[in-house]
């Protein structure tokens, strides 16, 4: 997530958030088989989410298990060819809050683009103006406070 000072990460006051390659790894067995590194949350967990006395540590840290408590307005933003965090993990999320309804929410697919980039330049130019347009319509930005 993209944090600017005017977001207090932790709080109820962030107005709004930008969520790029979002991942729900830690939700169900998806990502260990999906990602490429897959492999490595198996070591960190110490286990596999398939595995009775792991299945409770990977829903506890699953951003999806606490979906019902977001209230910030969320802009989604997933590279279309994303091998670390498959798009549908972000696709997830996505659908859980917008079948919710308590919050806007919104998802772009970045296509010919991967985890870290884009060949085209155009592309990273239409991406941060997507999140600059998201947040100026959710925050109330006062670049007097920040000087």
């Amino acid at each position: 997530m993209v944090m600017l000072p005017f977001m207090r990460c932790g709080t109820f006051r962030t107005k709004a958030a930008s969520v790029e390659a979002s991942l729900l790894k830690h939700e169900t067995p998806r990502f260990v088989g999906t990602s490429d590194v897959g492999f490595w949350q198996t070591f960190q967990a110490k286990g596999y989410p398939w595995d009775a006395d792991r299945a409770a540590y990977y829903y506890e840290r699953s951003p999806l298990t606490h979906a019902a408590r977001v209230t910030t307005p969320t802009l989604f933003i997933h590279p279309e060819n994303d091998l670390r965090c498959p798009i549908e993990q972000s696709e997830q999320f996505y659908m859980a809050l917008k079948m919710m309804g308590k919050v806007p929410v919104e998802f772009v697919r970045t296509p010919a683009s991967w985890h870290v980039g884009t060949s085209k330049p155009s592309q990273y130019l239409a991406y941060w103006e997507k999140m600059v347009e998201w947040f100026v319509k959710y925050v109330e930005i006062r670049p007097e406070e920040y000087e």
